[in-house]
């Protein structure tokens, strides 16, 4: 019955089971950041190639 009266909005949602621990928060914080700085360095890094090999392309 729980089910049903919280399909249909009668009952609040039970949260319990959502949380985080802090560990968890921390670790998928650093993993975030670590994806964004690689992200960063790469980004430099193509600039970086454009910049030395792309004026020896031959352009039409």
């Amino acid at each position: 019955m729980g089910n049903l009266l919280r399909l249909l909005g009668k009952a609040p949602p039970d949260l319990s089971r959502v949380g985080t621990s802090e560990k968890s928060a921390s670790e998928m914080g650093n993993t975030i950041r670590a994806w964004v700085e690689e992200g960063i360095r790469w980004m430099f890094w193509v600039a970086a190639e454009r910049e030395w090999f792309g004026r020896h392309e031959f352009r039409r």
